[in-house]
């Protein structure tokens, strides 16, 4: 053996895995690589044939199974190390290093300002997380609220409402791993307490002006500031105001946490003054703007507005418009109950609405893109609107738009609404403005195929509504011309593309080519042949085209019928001998051959009349006669299901249409057979007359027009005994009714042959005469002022009534049909109606002394209108009037004498309220139809997801309102001890499992609906629980961990001392803890589908730290008996709490210092047990530590002792 075979064999011992690795072609895969901590990954092996296998997997884990698993906890890269055995007994030995690369998942942590604070409070979450292999890139917040926010790594929030809130904080590195801390209960928000206030008066011309404040929450600290340097602490205090002017109060409260709130309530008081702030809904208007004012809450006698326009009103809310530009002084004019007047203005500017136009580049369109420039211009700083048309809007000053393609011509209006930084508009129209048209050339001729020389003469025939201004022909023979219609000569034979094209006046210009147009040929030689010569008339023959030079061919049969394929097959309808013709093209250059008495055709042959069957009626009766030849029998089909066997059938067909008819007919000499086909046609006249009105005022002209399009004759009956028989006509009715109007037509139907048929029919037309009634009534002709009746409309008329003018004693109009006007003064007033009808009818009456008023006022409302049964409304009576009655009917049957009664509606439905006061003179009353609207309060809640197969799951709620209740305020448990009083609240779930939602939604008068939904966020995966005991051990004692847990396919527990220990069945463990210390245990789940939970324990487990024993003695050796004294020397942490010393001699002792006397000789052992105030304990014992000696031993005999 030389040495290069000796170092080949010492290789081959030394690693037959890698070269049996190739010959075998083992593997093994990893189900992922790369991965972040903790990871479990799955390993499986290729070796099909290997019969055993052992893995390792480079954390410290092995496995014998082949396709096994393992979870790498650390991060870190890991080699992995796959031995294969085979049944041979050979193995195989892989490697793959850094197989398995384990990326560090980032650590969540967080704090906040604080943990305890008022709603309302800015806090500020600051992340204080660790990054693991990669840099940290996303923070996601959930603060418990249903807020979720992801803008930042610190974030400042603000909790709007009280209540216990978790918060989660999810983190994300660069390399997608991600942790989650939730920290349960975390912030403790108190609720603010309620600053509301109310007052018994806040209005005087006088001094001094006592005013009473009662505050909505009596508890807490109170701080009053009534605006003249006065205030109290008191929670309801009384204030005289000694000054006059306007005063602004302020209610501070200050909770037992040191929560506060304020509410300020401007100019509230006004004191010594008959000037008062004015109340209107703007101040800036544009020219038709309905603004409102509000006169205030006070008991007022009298009320006097001036709008600065010309117009008055005595209304407490009067709604009034301006109709130009400018600015008006708006003044309110108050008597007051308690003899006090008051005076309030406020300038009111209305604005100038801008001035618009615009141009555009172009607006007659010929060719696509149908592209324009438009160009707006205006006096003002604007928004700009434009719309073109049908075809779509734009914004700005100067769009560019493309309109939609169309062959045929099209028109836009362009509109442009421009609308000022005032809210003030101007629009600008232009009917028709764009037109599009796309014109296209079209080209005609005198022929199009023939024998060279060919002449063909070519015209124009485009359709446009441009002059066309010129032409260029291309014949396609190297030809051209440019007149209109030129002519043009083809010397040879071929096929010859044509193409125009054209410009027009409006600067259009387009082509047309027509491949193929133009076709020149050379004579062909015409010859055929047949496949036979004698055959029933129904039976085909086939002709075969000889032809030469041929492109095209047409045949003549002999017994009418042609064929212009080129091998025809064809059926002959005539018996007897036939010539056939053959006439064959070139290009359009011909050669015919005929042969006579070529063919001979037995009967029969189906014939039969009418062949085409024509009537203007419906229905219509048909007489068909045979005329076939040679036929012995005879099956007619009528096309309309029937059929007949006779020879010269009657056939009736019930509805118009067109109809196919067949005959066949069989020869019992010669057994041919022949079907022949016909139709038949039921056309009724078509009469399309028409009116130019259908009604209108006695005396009515009507016209009379028809456009029957095959009319020949007319007669018109006009339903009032008058008749005419022009095709228009002209007819006045002086009566009023309605008139039945009919036209006969005479039409003429032409039918082959040149006969025709003579048709009638007729139409109706209604024609209505109107003469209208004008009558009105009132719904109270008598009441206190302000005194507003409905006034009815009562007038009857034929056609709807268009247009309405009401006239309320020259003190104003209206166009309403049933309008409402109020009276604010006492007196007698006359009404007029004046009605017009659709037609133009007009009608008028004048009733005088109609309407009779006094000076009682009526009115109040509710505070909450809508509200929810059982729930109490308080009603506030703002009638004026002096030394009024009251009676309150709520419309359920309850009535009332109070002038300002509260009361509650049990059942939900629309209740009409009526107060009904009086003066002692004028009785009147105000009702509210349908004002209280009772309902249950009731909503709904949804949420985009509320299912998923593995935490965590960010949740978006919607909170819907399924009533007219206006709910204001919502209240959300999101079922993990997270709330939320927004209406549409986010949420993170960290953990598996069922939440139950609820939500509490109240309105502005209280009303309350509460939705409870019993596990409506379903998310799957694993979930648990877990405790352990004792909560605190001494080193080395052991601690319990038992956990609880569904779906649970894995349990991985960290112990907090780095400790990791993972099985399926690990539910319940036992772990000691060697060092003293605080421990937070975590438990990692995982289900079947790979969804892993960390489930963190609230509690740590407390290692109380181990004392150490130690002792010292002043004596261990001496005779017979004796004294030691014992010193303890151990040491700890925690304080010892007790000693048990045990001499060796049975003698205990529980000082710390303990005297011990033996009386008794022998080796003694000593132990000592500390015990510290933990409960842990350390042991010392010392074998045979103290000797007490025997006495001396006796002499023995036979010795001597000598002295010296």
């Amino acid at each position: 053996m030389n040495a290069r075979t000796l170092i080949f064999n010492l290789l081959l011992f030394a690693c037959p895995c890698w070269l049996l690795a190739q010959e075998q072609g083992a593997d093994f895969t990893a189900s992922q690589r790369r991965a972040c901590s903790p990871a479990i990954v799955e390993f499986s092996s290729t070796a099909s044939e290997a019969v055993a296998w052992q893995w390792d997997f480079g954390n410290g884990n092995t496995s014998a199974l082949p396709n096994p698993g393992t979870t790498y906890q650390q991060a870190g890269t890991y080699d992995v190390r796959l031995t294969l055995t085979y049944a041979d007994g050979r193995q195989e030995h892989l490697l793959k290093e850094a197989f398995i690369t384990i990326l560090a998942a980032p650590q969540a942590a967080f704090s906040a300002s604080s943990v305890q604070v008022c709603a309302e409070e800015e806090l500020l979450f600051e992340d204080e997380s660790l990054p693991g292999s990669g840099a940290l890139i996303q923070w996601i917040w959930d603060f418990g609220d249903g807020i979720v926010d992801s803008s930042g790594a610190s974030l400042p929030h603000t909790y709007l409402a009280g209540g216990s809130f978790p918060v989660t904080l999810i983190v994300k590195d660069e390399n997608g791993c991600s942790d989650l801390l939730l920290k349960e209960d975390y912030l403790q928000v108190q609720p603010l307490p309620d600053a509301g206030f109310d007052v018994d008066n806040n209005l005087s011309c006088t001094l001094p002006l006592r005013v009473q404040f009662t505050s909505a929450n009596q508890g807490g600290s109170h701080l009053w500031d009534f605006g003249d340097l006065s205030s109290s602490n008191q929670p309801n205090p009384a204030h005289t105001y000694t000054q006059g002017g306007s005063f602004s109060v302020t209610h501070t409260i200050t909770d037992s946490m040191g929560c506060r709130q304020s509410m300020v309530r401007t100019n509230l008081i006004t004191a010594n003054q008959n000037q008062i702030p004015l109340q209107l809904s703007d101040t800036v208007a544009c020219p038709g703007q309905v603004l409102s004012g509000f006169c205030g809450a006070g008991n007022f006698t009298g009320i006097r507005w001036r709008f600065g326009n010309g117009f008055e009103s005595q209304e407490c809310e009067p709604l009034f418009s301006y109709s130009q530009p400018g600015t008006y002084q708006v003044e309110l004019s108050l008597s007051g109950a308690d003899g006090c007047s008051y005076t309030a203005s406020r300038s009111v500017r209305v604005s100038s609405p801008p001035e618009v136009s615009f141009t555009v580049d172009d607006s007659l369109l010929c060719a696509p893109p149908f592209t324009v420039h438009f160009s707006g211009q205006s006096n003002q700083d604007v928004s700009w609107h434009w719309q073109f048309g049908d075809a779509g809007t734009a914004t700005g000053p100067s769009p560019v738009f493309t309109f939609p393609f169309s062959d045929t011509p099209e028109s836009y209006d362009i509109g442009l609404l421009v609308t000022n930084a005032d809210g003030c508009s101007k629009a600008l129209g232009k009917p028709e403005l764009i037109r599009t048209f796309q014109t296209v050339p079209r080209i005609g001729f005198s022929l199009r195929e023939g024998c060279a020389p060919l002449e063909v003469a070519f015209q124009d025939s485009t359709q446009t509504p441009f002059e066309i201004t010129s032409w260029h022909w291309d014949f396609g023979d190297g030809s051209t011309s440019s007149l209109q219609a030129p002519t043009h000569t083809y010397t040879d034979t071929g096929y010859y593309d044509v193409s125009l094209a054209i410009s027009t006046e409006a600067g259009c210009n387009d082509t047309l080519r027509w491949p193929g147009l133009i076709k020149a040929g050379r004579p062909p030689v015409a010859d055929f042949t047949i496949d036979t010569n004698h055959v029933c008339a129904e039976m085909p023959i086939s002709f075969t085209n000889l032809s030469q030079y041929a492109d095209s061919a047409f045949w003549q049969f002999g017994d009418g019928d042609t064929a212009m394929s080129f091998h025809p097959r064809h059926v002959y309808g005539d018996v007897g001998w036939m010539s056939v013709n053959l006439t064959v093209f070139n290009k359009g250059c011909a050669d015919t051959l005929l042969v006579e008495d070529m063919i001979y055709i037995d009967p029969p042959v189906a014939m039969f009349e009418p062949g085409q069957c024509y009537s203007c009626k419906s229905p219509a009766t048909f007489q068909f006669t045979d005329l076939s030849l040679g036929a012995h029998r005879w099956l007619w089909r009528f096309g309309d299901g029937d059929s007949s066997t006779e020879r010269h059938p009657e056939h009736t067909y019930e509805a118009p249409g067109f109809y196919q008819i067949s005959l066949r007919v069989e020869n019992d000499s010669t057994g041919c057979a022949y079907e022949a086909f016909g139709t038949a046609l039921v056309d009724p006249p078509e009469i399309r007359a028409s009116t130019n009105v259908s009604g209108g005022c006695a005396p009515l002209e009507v016209q009379f027009s028809d456009h029957s399009p095959e009319a020949i004759k007319w007669i018109w009956d006009f339903g009032d005994g008058d008749s005419a028989t022009t095709p228009n006509a002209s007819h006045i009715y002086t009566q009023p009714g309605r008139y039945e109007a009919s036209l006969t037509i005479v039409t003429i139907l032409d039918i082959v042959g040149g006969d025709t048929i003579t048709c009638t029919a007729e139409q109706l037309h209604y024609i209505e005469v109107f003469d209208p009634q004008v009558d009105f009534s009132v719904s109270d002709q008598s009441g206190c002022v302000p005194f507003t009746p409905q006034f009815f409309d009562q007038s009857v008329s034929r056609a709807p009534i268009a247009s309405y003018n009401w006239n309320f004693d020259n003190l104003g109009t209206s166009n309403e049909p049933n309008p409402t006007f109020t009276f604010t003064n006492p007196g007698a007033y006359s009404i007029s109606l004046a009605i017009t009808d659709t037609t133009g009818c007009v009608s008028a009456t004048t009733k005088f002394d109609y309407v009779l008023t006094s000076s009682a006022r009526p009115d109040f409302v509710a505070d909450f209108p809508v509200n929810c049964p059982l729930n109490p409304i308080q009603f506030e009576n703002r009638s004026q009037g002096n030394e009024l009655s009251y009676f309150w009917d709520f419309g359920d049957g309850a009535t009332s004498t109070l002038a300002n009664p509260t009361h509650a509606y049990q059942s939900p439905d629309f209740y009409t309220v009526e107060l009904s006061v009086s003066d002692g003179i004028c009785d009147t009353s105000m009702l509210l139809d349908r004002y209280i609207h009772i309902e249950e309060p009731l909503i709904s809640l949804g949420a985009d997801l509320t299912q998923a197969d593995c935490p965590p799951l960010a949740v978006n709620f919607t909170g819907e309102i399924l009533s007219v209740h206006g709910f204001n305020q919502w209240v959300w448990d999101l079922g993990d001890g997270s709330s939320s009083v927004q209406r549409n609240p986010s949420n993170i779930y960290a953990y598996a499992g069922k939440y139950d939602i609820g939500l509490i939604a109240t309105a502005p008068s209280g009303c309350a609906d509460t939705l409870s939904l019993p596990n409506y966020i379903q998310i799957g995966g694993p979930s648990a629980s877990f405790y352990f005991e004792p909560g605190a051990a001494c080193p080395g004692e052991p601690v319990v961990f038992v956990a609880s847990g569904t779906n649970v396919q894995q349990y991985k527990w960290d112990l907090g001392d780095g400790a990791i220990l993972t099985g399926p069945d690990l539910s319940q463990l036992t772990h000691t803890y060697e060092q003293a210390g605080s421990y937070q245990p975590v438990l990692a789940i995982r289900d079947a589908d790979a969804c892993e939970v960390l489930i963190p324990s609230p509690d740590s487990v407390r290692v109380f730290p181990a004392p150490r024993a130690e002792f010292g003695a002043d004596t261990l050796r001496f005779c017979q008996e004796g004294e030691v004294v014992f010193t303890d020397l151990s040491t700890s942490e925690s304080p010892i709490a007790s000693w048990r010393w045990e001499f060796g001699d049975g003698s205990i002792s529980e000082e710390q210092h303990p005297t011990h006397f033996y009386s008794s000789p022998g080796n003694m052992d000593v132990q000592l047990t500390v015990t510290t105030v933990d409960g842990c304990t350390s042991q010392l014992m010392r074998s045979a530590w103290v000797e007490v000696l025997a006495d001396v031993p006796p002499e023995m005999p036979g010795i001597q002792y000598a002295s010296v």
